[in-house]
């Protein structure tokens, strides 16, 4: 899955096409579903598809659970979050990248030390874009059965640590992804997103 800063990045992205203006409370959704160290039931997962093994989210459980409060920002950027792991889940399985990580086990640490290299680069990339003023801002966590506040408010501190970086992590290339990979997610996710969040909140983009 992607990283918390990508999440926040993709999010932000919906937040601002959709000119949603509670930007720090869609923010602190887009990273909510991972505040659990068993993200089964926060992220609603499920049987129903076949690719992805230990992939399988289904972000339209969570529109049918919680259809009336769908249109709040928190729940938006949570809906944003399940829509980039379906995402990268199928990149994963299609791009046989699932089937890598069982044969090479060390390749784990590299995807994730690749992750660290890639959030000084988007730092880089966004920093004027006042994402830790947002996020930081964000108090409002509402009640939900898959959620734990006092996790979402470890969580939270944990993304606005990611915003610290060591200037060397610039410039280090990474070496599972590139960096044009990464942006070419995010993008289809916010993309994707978009489309999902468009018509739940009765959005018709032409």
């Amino acid at each position: 899955m992607g990283s918390r800063l990508m999440h926040l990045l993709i999010s932000d992205l919906v937040c601002k096409e959709l000119s949603i203006k509670q930007r720090g409370d869609m923010l602190l959704g887009a990273i909510a579903p991972d505040a659990n160290s068993e993200k089964g039931d926060t992220h609603f997962l499920g049987a129903q598809f076949k690719y992805g093994v230990n992939r399988r989210w289904e972000y339209g459980r969570f529109i049918t659970k919680y259809k009336e409060r769908i249109t709040e920002p928190f729940m938006l950027g949570y809906l944003t979050h399940l829509v980039a792991d379906e995402v990268w889940a199928m990149k994963s399985y299609f791009s046989g990248f699932e089937e890598r990580l069982k044969k090479e086990p060390t390749l784990y640490d590299h995807y994730h030390h690749d992750f660290r290299l890639c959030n000084a680069k988007l730092n880089e990339m966004f920093i004027s874009e006042g994402l830790y003023e947002a996020l930081n801002s964000a108090a409002y966590i509402p009640i939900m059965d898959e959620l734990d506040e006092k996790n979402v408010i470890v969580l939270k501190k944990q993304a606005l640590e990611d915003f610290n970086y060591p200037v060397e992590h610039i410039q280090q290339e990474m070496s599972v992804f590139s960096l044009d990979e990464i942006l070419a997610y995010m993008e289809r996710s916010a993309y994707r997103a978009l489309d999902v969040c468009r018509s739940q909140l009765g959005i018709i983009h032409t």
